[in-house]
């Protein structure tokens, strides 16, 4: 393969998730992003960006474990998130079943790819 096959398809690729990917702006500072990807149940993962100075919060605002769980009632499938999630880097908080990770500008989109990879593995626990 040459180089500009491995250009065109990184070019292709980066635009797919741009033409999957809405974002939605909630508050001035509050971002809600679509993602191209989906869960178990075949929903669009949603993340949110909080910015507060110049950190930036990313979360799933509490979506994943209540869409498997409405009821927050199986403790297990609770801990295996927050043992999944620390693994992956993220925070959890066990009161409410949010994924977040707080990251500068400069880790914005890996966050978010790396959240949405997450809530895929998380769905799949339930």
């Amino acid at each position: 393969m040459s180089k500009e096959i491995e250009q065109i398809i990184k070019d292709q690729i980066g635009n797919w998730v741009v033409n999957h990917t809405q974002v939605c702006f909630i508050s001035d500072d509050t971002l809600e992003i679509a993602t191209s990807e989906k869960d178990s149940l075949g929903e669009t993962i949603y993340c949110f960006i909080q910015k507060s100075n110049d950190v930036y919060r990313i979360g799933d605002d509490s979506r994943t474990l209540f869409k498997i769980d409405p009821s927050a009632s199986d403790e297990e499938l609770y801990a295996m998130t927050e043992e999944v999630a620390k693994s992956a880097g993220f925070d959890f908080d066990y009161n409410t079943g949010e994924i977040w990770k707080e990251v500068s500008r400069a880790n914005v989109i890996a966050t978010i790819m790396k959240l949405t990879q997450l809530v895929v593995t998380v769905s799949y626990l339930g």
